[in-house]
């Protein structure tokens, strides 16, 4: 199984505050979330927190100021939001979460028969 980044998602459910998320690599999340003795720098892909005010993958993403870090998290320490995120958040964009059907990837056509998925260039 190889490793790819996915997205790690925080919303505060009795808050009307936006979604906040991270990217990390979907494997060492497991591993760190079992073992935090694991860097969080082979977790994370970076430590850059985004929010996002409409929630899921439209609209536009933007950078929370400090402030709103402080409010929703009680610091505006990135490595401790991220800590918290990973912890607390929902993984969006596992291989088990994605319909195959819909999502070809680039430069290839997937399609579904009742046999099998057959992959054309």
């Amino acid at each position: 199984m190889s490793n790819h980044p996915v997205k790690v998602t925080f919303k505060e459910p009795e808050k009307n505050s936006p979604e906040f998320y991270i990217f990390a690599d979907s494997n060492m999340i497991k591993k760190w979330r079992h073992d935090k003795s694991v860097p969080l720098t082979q977790v994370v892909e970076n430590f850059d927190i985004y929010q996002s005010d409409s929630g899921g993958n439209t609209g536009l993403a933007s950078r929370p100021t400090q402030s709103v870090l402080k409010d929703t998290f009680n610091t505006s320490n990135e490595d401790e939001i991220c800590r918290f995120i990973l912890e607390k958040g929902a993984i969006k964009g596992e291989h088990s979460e994605i319909d195959e059907s819909k999502n070809a990837g680039r430069g290839f056509n997937l399609q579904n028969s009742k046999e099998s998925h057959v992959w054309r260039r």
